[in-house]
């Protein structure tokens, strides 16, 4: 017979629809007895409580399954906790049965759906659950539950084991479980797409929220909770990975044995799952390339014990970026390994890059690195390397580092503790031990707080611990060539952290040195002036030179120390040639607060040119005495101290000298003041003063030129001179003359008796002195008689002439045994223009009070110890000469 489609399909619809009608009716007619028997059910089966809000029965609305709908549904966890909380909590819970089920009477539920829920699974640190809460007894024969099925859409899943510390928290756009879960022994599936937000299991987490996707074929034991992987894939974000092995839920935590290996693993997805301790480190550079990957996990995951994991990877054809500076390492090939060792834990976890090699911006590195014991951070660290330093200096930001270029070839290594995985610092680089050698090639650098750029860097060193050891290493500093050999204390921490200082101890010898190019700041106006001081830089220098220049000053032959810490520097064992003669001693040097220098000096001078002394050293900042006034050659023992303001100008009130002077051979050279003598001694015979010794001690201070009372003895005259000689000019001069050099000029022009120096005269006897002030500047000075020094040496003289006539007196009496009256002495003095006649007692009184009328020609003395107007003459060359 032959049977018509259209009737076929006509009478399979009818009997469907059919059917559809009957449930229907026979769903309306049992949904309040099926409603009353799914609570009665759960009631019975569940040992918690539960919150529902609706419950409605549906033929529809999970076609073709009939279900039940709980609206709103809580459901407590199962715990012996006080304050419990929700084990799932969601919008809508579907209990799906076979729509056929209503006809039988017995209601099978084989599939859940839950929707829009939380669901929180938590194991306590006392090995229970907050899940187990069905009852061992109390199922209804009419009302059963045989899933196959449980899906949820839309969860928030969390889950924390107190025992382990482990936590997960994913959101689940799907989560599908398949399988018989009323089997002990059954096959299940899962499949989930979601995003992991936090994961933490063991010592391994993430470092930000994932993409999941996960595909699991597993075969469940029930009863040993054993679950084998038959197919496995698991992509988290990027990186893709295959899994094989079996995990087994046990009393004290969770046994595993999986291995795993890479799906299309490349570098980068690889990085983005390094621990979170080292995420800082990597976190400044973009990878990519082709990653073959492979590792496993074996062992207990507990709170008391991690299970082993071993990773190994190798990269072939890999490129780093660093995103900052965009510098790039290309064909980088490298193998190594991550495992937490023997003991499952920190303290033997190791990370290990056995060999790496790329090429870089004019260079190629290659080496090894490890980390050990992460508890107790080892690092070993192997670098043969040949590069360009400007990439070295991109790399590493150093926002003081202003300058850095040339190429340095490298073998450096490096083993020592770390603090924190998350940097190397300072402090590791001092403690480390460091070895290798390195040779730099046309290397210049300057950080911003030095004066001048360090140029043509060339020469070898070695690496020794935290210090390097200068063979001979060359260099240039504006124009002055340094060969240095010596130690770089804590130059690699120096170069790569802020407040790291350097200590340079080290030998340097030059040909020429201009001490100029070192000082000078350089600036466009050329008015600013800097000291070689840098903030981070102690220095402890031996230094020889042939020939040294600072401004007006040259010198040959200098050797000296100096050491600086900031802000003060030291040259001290000083020697050297200058100025036709020779120097020992120390200056001291000190960066003051406001940016002013203070500069102290001790010097000893031996047969120094004086002129060429005053005119190198700019006449020490002085006008009185200057170098075109002095001739000869001097030993000096000096004292100096001054400041100066920050272009280096010299602070003259500030200026403090002490100085013992011994000149030989001198000339004093047409000086001011003693020119204004000119009135009484013929002119030639001052401008050119010759002595054959000069000895005094001068100081300056206050602004002041400080000259204690010296003796001249030259071919012009025999002069005592004491006084003061501001640095405005101003002047107080005190002179001691012998009269007849006033009286008798004439005469002693005439004499022959000259020798090399000039007339040398000294009279033995004693002669009449004459004292002399002057006052006032030297362009404006007041002469006058010296009355204070008049009256101390007359009175001394008086005193010399009472002792002496007491003797006399005595000596004669001694003669007259016999008492005789002695005939009384007479003694004369005549001066000038004075007779034996009566004494007019009006000659004792002020000159100023002498009548007019009786006005006669004053003689010298007069003009010289008057207080008239007159006495204050200034010289004038027109009138006198």
């Amino acid at each position: 017979m032959k049977i018509r489609p259209k009737r076929l399909f006509l009478v399979t619809g009818s009997i469907l629809i059919l059917a559809l009608v009957v449930a229907v009716i026979v769903a309306f007619a049992n949904e309040d007895r099926i409603r009353k028997l799914a609570i009665d059910q759960l009631n019975a089966a569940l040992d918690t409580e539960v919150l529902v809000e609706d419950i409605e029965f549906s033929l529809l609305r999970k076609f073709p399954k009939a279900s039940i709908e709980f609206k709103n549904i809580k459901i407590l966890e199962k715990s012996s906790e006080k304050d419990k909380q929700h084990l799932i909590e969601a919008a809508s819970l579907f209990l799906e049965f076979d729509p056929f089920d209503l006809i039988s009477g017995t209601y099978v539920i084989d599939q859940i759906q839950i929707d829009q829920s939380v669901v929180r699974i938590t194991l306590f640190s006392d090995g229970s659950d907050n899940y187990h809460f069905f009852k061992s007894e109390g199922e209804n024969e009419r009302f059963k539950i045989s899933l196959t099925k449980v899906k949820f859409k839309d969860c928030l899943l969390v889950y924390t084991n107190f025992k382990s510390a482990d936590h997960i928290n994913a959101q689940w756009g799907t989560l599908e479980l398949s399988g018989q879960f009323d089997q002990t022994l059954y096959d299940m599936k899962i499949g989930a797409k979601g995003l992991i937000s936090s994961l933490k299991i063991s010592d391994f987490s993430l470092k930000h929220p994932y993409e999941c996707d996960l595909n699991l074929a597993l075969s469940v034991n029930a009863v040993d909770q054993k679950y084998g992987f038959k197919s496995a894939s698991l992509k988290l974000g990027n990186l893709g990975l295959l899994i094989d092995g079996f995990l087994q839920n046990k009393e004290n935590g969770m046994d595993m044995d999986l291995s795993f290996i890479g799906d299309d693993a490349t570098l980068a997805s690889i990085l983005e799952f390094f621990p979170t301790t080292l995420a800082n480190s990597i976190a400044d550079y973009d990878a990519s390339g082709a990653v073959d990957l492979s590792g496993k996990i074996i062992g207990l995951a507990s709170a008391q014990s991690s299970p082993l994991i071993d990773i190994k990877f190798a990269l072939n054809q890999g490129k780093l970026l660093h995103k900052k500076s965009r510098l790039e390492a290309n064909d980088v090939y490298l193998t190594g390994y991550f495992s937490n060792g023997r003991y499952h834990s920190n303290r033997s976890t190791s990370f290990v890059i056995d060999s790496v090699y790329f090429k870089g911006k004019l260079g190629e590195t290659s080496g090894a690195f490890s980390i050990e014991n992460f508890d107790d951070i080892q690092l070993k660290l192997r670098v043969n390397s040949f590069f360009d330093l400007a990439t070295f200096k991109e790399l590493f930001e150093n926002d003081s580092l202003e300058i850095l270029t040339g190429k340095c070839r490298l073998n450096f290594t490096m083993q020592g503790d770390l603090d924190s995985l998350t940097s190397i610092t300072a402090k590791d680089f001092k403690k480390a031990q460091i070895g290798g050698q390195a040779y730099l090639d046309q290397v210049s650098f300057k950080y911003k707080t030095m004066p001048k750029t360090i140029q043509d860097i060339t020469g070898s060193f070695a690496f020794v611990q935290n210090r390097i050891n200068l063979d001979s290493l060359s260099c240039d500093i504006s124009g002055n060539k340094l060969l240095l050999s010596g130690q770089l204390k804590n130059l690699i921490p120096y170069l790569f952290y802020e407040n790291e200082k350097m200590t340079v101890q080290a030998e340097v010898l030059c040909r020429d040195l201009d001490l100029d190019e070192f000082t000078q700041s350089g600036d466009a106006k050329g008015n600013s002036f800097s000291i070689p001081l840098v903030r981070s830089i102690d220095l402890q220098l031996s230094i020889r030179a042939k020939r040294v220049v600072l401004r007006k000053f040259e010198a040959q032959n200098l050797t000296m120390d100096v050491a600086s810490v900031y802000p003060k520097i030291r040259f001290e064992n000083m020697s050297f040639e200058a100025m036709e003669g020779h120097y020992q001693g120390g200056i001291f040097l000190q960066i003051m607060d406001d940016g002013f220098f203070l500069v102290e000096s001790e010097l000893k001078l031996r047969h120094v040119n004086i002129q060429a002394l005053f005119t190198q050293f700019e006449n020490f900042g002085q006008k009185s005495i200057l170098a075109e006034n002095l001739s000869g050659y001097a030993d000096i023992d000096l004292e100096y101290e001054s400041l100066f303001d920050a272009k280096f100008l010299l602070i003259p009130e500030s200026i403090i000298v002490r100085s013992s002077i011994d000149i030989l051979n001198g000339k004093l050279i047409d000086y001011q003041p003693v020119m204004a003598l000119s009135k009484y001694i013929e002119i030639e015979e001052l401008q050119e003063i010759r002595f054959s010794r000069l000895t005094n001690e001068i100081e300056i201070s206050n602004r002041q030129v400080i000259i204690p009372q010296m003796e001249i003895n030259s071919s012009a005259l025999q002069l005592s001179l004491s006084g003061r000689h501001s640095f405005d000019n101003e002047i107080e001069y005190h002179f001691q003359l012998f009269l007849n050099d006033f009286l008798f000029k004439k005469a002693k022009r005439s004499q022959k008796n000259q020798s090399e120096f000039g007339e040398i005269e000294i009279d033995e006897s004693g002669r009449a002195k004459l004292y002399i002030r002057m006052t006032g500047t030297v362009d404006d000075y007041k002469i006058r008689l010296d009355r204070k020094a008049v009256r101390d040496q007359w009175k001394d003289n008086l005193t010399q002439e009472r002792k002496e006539l007491k003797a006399l007196f005595k000596k004669e009496f001694s003669k007259e045994k016999e008492n005789k009256k002695v005939a009384p002495l007479e003694l004369g003095i005549e001066w000038e223009g004075q007779t034996n006649a009566p004494v007019d007692e009006t000659k004792d009184k002020d000159v100023k009070n002498v009548p007019e009328k009786k006005e006669k020609k004053k003689s010298l003395l007069e003009k010289l110890g008057g207080e008239n107007k007159e006495e204050y003459e200034t010289y004038d060359p027109e009138k006198y000469d």
